[in-house]
């Protein structure tokens, strides 16, 4: 092992609190999330897909709490820092792509939304919310466990960011949108 990228050398604590806390996170961003659509394009979502959301997000939040408590401080405990740094995004990513795909079941019948495009839509969202929040999330999480420092302030600055989070996945949504579509060159205003 090189001297710049170690492991853990100290527990990040109880899985339950990472359970307890991750869940909260889930539910709260996923909760808000969601309003920024109807917030920017009038589009309403409905109530039935912001409580979905916010029920899997508090759900898949402590399952994936206790998860990543239980890895850390077993064979996670081992790997290099850089690995854990990368697959925090990642983690993220599948995380909220699994909320955005069992909310896009609550999706109101009978609208553009309740289609396949929604489907996807809502997963892709979501999933880039998830990585948002738990790539930054994670670590100085950990952090504040290994040291034994009080993790509710981060938690609640964390889940009060659900709107701020919802704009950024859009705008990283529309940006993907715009560079993956291709344009006719006819199109093209000189």
């Amino acid at each position: 092992m090189n001297g710049s990228i170690t492991p853990l050398k100290h527990p990040v604590g109880d899985p339950r609190l990472w359970s307890r806390d991750m869940a909260l996170l889930g539910g709260l961003i996923a909760l808000q999330a969601p309003l920024i659509g109807p917030l920017l394009f009038g589009a309403p979502l409905g109530l039935p897909y912001v409580l979905t959301a916010s029920i899997m997000g508090a759900l898949t939040g402590a399952g994936l709490g206790w998860g990543v408590g239980v890895t850390l401080d077993g064979p996670g405990r081992r790997w290099p820092l850089l690995l854990m740094l990368l697959a925090g995004p990642l983690i993220g990513l599948v995380w909220g792509g699994a909320v955005g795909a069992v909310s896009a079941l609550a999706l109101p019948s009978g609208s553009d939304l309740f289609s396949v495009g929604g489907f996807l839509f809502s997963t892709s969202i979501a999933g880039i919310a998830g990585a948002l929040v738990f790539g930054w999330f994670w670590f100085p999480y950990a952090w504040l466990r290994v040291k034994r420092l009080a993790t509710w302030p981060l938690v609640l600055c964390a889940a009060l960011m659900g709107l701020p989070v919802g704009l950024c996945s859009v705008l990283i949504m529309a940006t993907a949108w715009f560079l993956l579509t291709p344009m006719p060159m006819d199109d093209l205003i000189i």
